[in-house]
This record gives structure tokens, sequence and C-alpha cells, in this order.
């Protein structure tokens, strides 16, 4: 019974100092349409997530979470940015620069010649 209520304890006081470090993040869910979910922001929270010049405001749930729909995918998704404010100071962005498809052969951004391996 007592290792119980130590745990327990110990539980308590390191839940809360765990949460208090955590920075508030964005995680892309789906790209058609472009949902992203924040976490880590302050329960309920407003927070205003721009991407280009749409802007969406929501409220963070009690566990310091929100899921957003944004619409349409971007059209210029390897240079866009979504960017997460909260009305109390938390901030997070998501660069979808990964999104971006390797150039294909023969297009202008493709390279002309081999890049030459070092020795």
């Amino acid at each position: 019974m007592r290792r119980i209520v130590l745990i327990s304890a110990l539980l308590l006081v390191l839940v809360p100092a765990a949460s208090a470090t955590a920075t508030p993040s964005l995680r892309l869910v789906t790209t058609t349409p472009l949902v992203v979910k924040g976490v880590n922001f302050h329960p309920g929270e407003r927070v205003t997530v721009r991407v280009g010049t749409a802007k969406v405001v929501v409220r963070a749930g009690v566990a310091g979470t929100f899921r957003v729909n944004l619409g349409a995918p971007l059209v210029d998704r390897c240079s866009s940015g979504i960017v997460a404010a909260g009305a109390g100071g938390d901030q997070a962005a998501l660069f979808l620069r990964a999104l971006c498809a390797p150039a294909s052969p023969g297009s202008p951004a493709a390279p002309k010649a081999p890049l030459p391996v070092p020795a």
C-alpha cells in the first residue's frame, strides 16, 4: 500500500512538470484536404492558424490540442508553411518542403548533368 501511495505521489509531481516543458507543435494529418493538428497549446487558448493568405481561428481543447481543416491543398506546396499563433503567446510552424516532388527529367529545374562525386 505504501508503494502505491509513493508511486502516485511521484506521478503527480512528474506529469505536470513534463507537460509544462513541452513546446507547441503542428503535425500534418492529411494533404487533401489540408488538415493539421496542433498539440501542447494552452487548454482553451484561441489559436490563429495561417497558411498563405488564408486564416482560420480555432480554440484548443482541454488537452491543449486542436485539429483544423484548411481546405484545398496549396498550389505552391514547396515554399509554403503553416503557422499557428496562440493568444497566450504559444507559436508553432510547419513547413511543407518535404511534399515537393523531385524535378522531372527535361524540366527547367532538373540538373543538366550529373553532379560530380567527391573523391
